[in-house]
């Protein structure tokens, strides 16, 4: 290793001779050559010792005071480091940055002349000496060698640092900020190709006319927002951009998991056993556009009795690829399960799968799915329909199935198989992929619970949602009840207070609500508290493979609305067959005189305490069929 500039070289001694041979500690004569050129010689001794610090090159090479100075080298090691410029003038900062570089500032005062490292232990040594030409390029001409280039700074360096402009951004929320749907851009043994076929993966010559056009998103999908946002377009300019100008929008067949999508061209026909099968594949040696409109949205789903999701991409996705120059067809080579995770977290969950084809050629170009292709079969590990089960997929899709969840397995995990076998000689040996589908069912509790209003009218509508399916045999008017009590405080241990038993209580299951109704034409009586207590007996409908213990009965305090804080409440742990209500119970008091309180107590099986309190004011009104808002 050599630096070399026109007045010097600095040179590494090395460890061995051009023989190969090891080098010896005793006194060398040391030549330059130039092609047949020989200099004269002078004298190096190699001495058996540790090398000390040693200055290779500098960076850079001329600069004003002030000038921020890069040093490399080795041994740059041990305390109370220094840089000396000419006349013994020591740096004004020294920064080391590792074993084999220093930076160091001119001082004040410093003059052209050598520059070296020094350090005071293990022991004080200094570095060889390199010159260093103190002044400002901008104001002295030829400061700077040739093939430097003069710095703003005044430095003189082989390359001028460019200023560029940066800044610091971050966002906040008042609400929880919601997850745009993106797509994602990966081609991985993982089980993703996102998106196929793309330029960016795959050469053209990869790209055989049965491609299919797919892509995956991060989170769950609005499957109906695919329709109209899936655009597939041939490039049509023949100049050095082919997608300068676009053909018409084709049409095609798409099919979709939560997650994913593939796209054929459309143009069909009906296989033996009634399904439909896209058979027009791309043209060769084109080139086509694709674009995932800005309006594909995230799933829609309830949270807390509120609709959540629907947030939309917010821009344009585009890609393109290029097809083969033949009509040649891909054969399988592989298969991806998608999606790869899913949960399911309620009993009769379905879940959409599909098996996604993969060129022998590339995997990262995914086939259009067809009956030629060979035989897809579906399985489950474990291999139990009572846990999961097949019902095949929603619409006609060849390569699609759709697994409902029925009961929750002691490990929790089911994966879920895909195998093509030999059709028409491709694949040429079977080809799987599994994805994994987590069934734990959501513990019981109630999320919702009216009236929330300002005003509670005596004709208002009573109810309660649950974050999951209820076992609606145990939603009835044992496990349901409504007090009708003497005063605010409400408490059952008051002989006082009655149970109303003129009433009904439904359970819809669909939106997982139960309302309680007085019966016929009754209203709540004016100026008077009421207490509605959900029983822990009731249930979900969540099968499970645990032994069938139920949680036992929850220990209560007295409820004190004025000291919502000592409100206790606990449930021992125990293993579920159906998991009963974690809210024992949901209490909500309401009235429709002067004032309302309104108290949600749930607690989960693991004795977290959650309360809510709610105040209410209420002006009596005479309209007695004015609803409350639930």
């Amino acid at each position: 290793m050599a630096f070399w500039s026109n007045t010097s070289i600095i040179v590494k001694v090395p460890k061995k001779y051009t023989n190969d041979q090891v080098i010896l500690n005793e006194e060398h004569n040391l030549v330059i050559v130039r092609g047949a050129v020989e200099s004269e010689s002078v004298k190096f001794t190699v001495l058996d010792d540790t090398p000390g610090p040693g200055i290779c090159g500098i960076d850079p090479s001329a600069g004003p005071e002030g000038t921020e100075v890069t040093i490399v080298g080795e041994q740059f090691v041990g305390e109370d480091i220094g840089v000396r410029f000419h006349d013994n003038k020591p740096a004004s900062t020294v920064q080391s940055i590792g074993t084999n570089t220093v930076e160091a500032v001119v001082p004040a005062g410093a003059k052209t002349g050598p520059l070296s490292f020094e350090r005071a232990t293990p022991s004080p040594t200094r570095s060889n000496a390199v010159p260093f030409t103190v002044g400002n390029c901008q104001t002295t001409p030829n400061l700077c060698k040739t093939g430097e280039l003069c710095c703003a700074d005044g430095s003189c360096d082989s390359e001028c640092p460019v200023a560029r402009k940066s800044h610091y951004a971050y966002r906040f929320s008042t609400g929880a900020i919601p997850v745009a749907p993106r797509v994602l851009v990966a081609c991985n043994a993982g089980g993703v190709a996102s998106p196929t076929p793309w330029e960016g993966w795959s050469k053209p010559e990869k790209v055989c006319v049965n491609a299919a056009i797919g892509a995956t998103f991060n989170i769950d999908i609005e499957t109906s927002t695919l329709t109209e946002n899936v655009v597939v377009k041939e490039c049509t300019d023949k100049g050095e951009d082919p997608c300068k100008s676009l053909g018409a929008a084709m049409t095609g067949a798409l099919s979709t998991s939560n997650k994913s999508f593939s796209w054929n061209p459309t143009s069909t026909v009906t296989s033996t056993v009634g399904t439909t099968i896209p058979s027009v594949s791309f043209k060769p040696d084109t080139t086509y556009q694709v674009t995932l409109g800005a309006k594909i949205k995230s799933k829609s789903k309830i949270v807390g009795g509120v609709e959540t999701g629907l947030v939309s991409m917010g821009e344009d996705f585009v890609w393109r690829f290029r097809t083969a120059p033949n009509n040649t067809p891909c054969k399988i080579g592989a298969v991806i399960v998608n999606p790869d995770q899913a949960l399911a977290d309620e009993a009769g969950h379905k879940e959409p799968y599909k098996a996604e084809p993969m060129s022998a050629d590339d995997r990262c170009v995914q086939i259009q799915c067809a009956l030629s292709m060979g035989t897809i079969a579906w399985s489950t590990e474990p291999s139990d329909p009572t846990i999961a089960e097949f019902i095949g997929p929603e619409t006609s899709d060849y390569c699609g199935e759709r697994v409902q969840a029925n009961k929750q397995p002691p490990e929790n995990d089911v994966k879920i198989r895909a195998t093509i076998t030999s059709g028409s000689g491709q694949p040429s040996s079977p080809v799987s992929d599994t994805g994994t589908l987590t069934i734990d069912f959501t513990d019981p509790n109630v999320s919702q619970a009216w009236p929330r209003c300002n005003t509670a009218c005596i004709n208002t509508e009573v109810g309660a949602t649950f974050n999951t399916v209820m076992d609606s045999t145990t939603i009835n008017k044992t496990n349901v009840k409504l007090y009708r009590c003497v005063n605010e405080v409400c408490v059952l241990t008051n002989a006082e207070n009655t149970e109303v038993t003129n009433l009904t209580v439904a359970y819809v299951s669909l939106t997982k609500k139960v309302l309680i109704e007085l019966s016929g034409d009754a209203n709540f009586a004016r100026n008077t508290f009421y207490r509605v207590v959900l029983s822990g007996a009731i249930r979900s409908t969540i099968p499970t493979t645990g032994s069938d213990s139920p949680i036992p009965s929850a220990r209560r305090s007295a409820l004190r609305p004025a000291s919502p804080a000592k409100w206790e409440q606990s449930i021992p742990l125990g293993m579920l067959t159906t998991a009963p209500l974690s809210a024992i119970p949901a209490h909500f008091i309401y009235s429709n005189f002067k004032r309302l309180e309104f108290v949600i107590v749930a607690s989960t099986i693991r004795d977290a305490i959650f309360m809510e309190w709610i105040n209410f004011s209420f002006e009596e009104s005479a309209v007695e069929d004015q609803w409350a808002s639930a």
